[in-house]
């Protein structure tokens, strides 16, 4: 379901790729759909009646401060108090909060499929594993099974698409893709409603995933192998964005 918007996403990525380069391009997706989602937050979640809880709260505490020193009946007594009103606080949030995290949930499923492999440039041969291992796929003339029995494909030369096919001739995917997908699979009832990184393979095909052994795609030359994928800039947007957004706007 969360699928319908990855074509937004990548036509706002190639717009970025003009001036950008991608570790930039992921950052500022992340940091755009992080503050959109506590936008959506500020507007579904009862702020009004949040604000006046955590002013309660506020007051709450300053009273288990005093009473610290104080009969124990008391400071139970404010301590329940303040048990439930933070409970409270939880349940009233939590609906807006799940809202508001659908955008940043779809970026990163299709971050995750366009950033996390590189493949290689036309004539390079490849290899994929097919789950079961035994399926077969086509063209023959363009597939082999090594001795360890992985599949390789060479990529066509002048960078036209080929297209594997189980023993059918059903076609399953075409290679080299255009958004950088790296595996296919069967849809899942999950991945139906919440989305996937993997695209979907034909419900009727004889194979249940296929996917290319790729190298990671590094968005930074320098620094630890860590540091040079997609996750860091995404997760460093995600986390500092909505924190200053927050503060700005006040948002409880």
């Amino acid at each position: 379901m969360l699928e319908f918007v990855f074509p937004l996403f990548g036509l706002a990525d190639r717009a970025l790729a003009v001036f950008l380069p991608a570790f930039m391009r992921v950052f500022l997706l992340s940091a755009a759909v992080s503050a959109l989602s506590m936008l959506v937050y500020a507007r579904v979640s009862p702020q009004t009646r949040l604000a006046a809880m955590r002013r309660l709260g506020a007051r709450l505490n300053r009273r288990l401060v005093a009473a610290s020193d104080g009969e124990f009946r008391e400071v139970l007594a404010l301590s329940r108090k303040s048990l439930f009103l933070n409970l409270g606080r939880l349940a009233r949030t939590l609906p807006g909060v799940m809202v508001a995290a659908v955008p940043v949930v779809a970026l990163l499923l299709w971050t995750w499929r366009a950033y996390d492999r590189q493949w290689p440039p036309a004539g390079t041969t490849v290899e994929f594993a097919v789950t079961p291992a035994g399926a077969a796929i086509g063209p023959k003339d363009h597939i082999h099974a090594n001795d360890r029995g992985v599949h390789q494909v060479r990529l066509s030369p002048s960078g036209e698409p080929l297209a594997l096919v189980d023993a059918a001739g059903l076609v399953l995917l075409t290679i080299p893709p255009q958004d950088g997908t790296f595996a296919w699979s069967r849809r899942t009832t999950s991945a139906r409603v919440l989305g996937s990184p993997e695209r979907a393979l034909p419900p009727q095909a004889a194979v249940e995933r296929i996917e290319f052994r790729l190298p990671p795609r590094e968005l930074l030359s320098v620094g630890p192998s860590w540091m040079r994928g997609w996750p860091l800039p995404f997760l460093l947007a995600a986390t500092l964005t909505p924190l200053w957004v927050k503060k700005v706007l006040n948002i409880v």
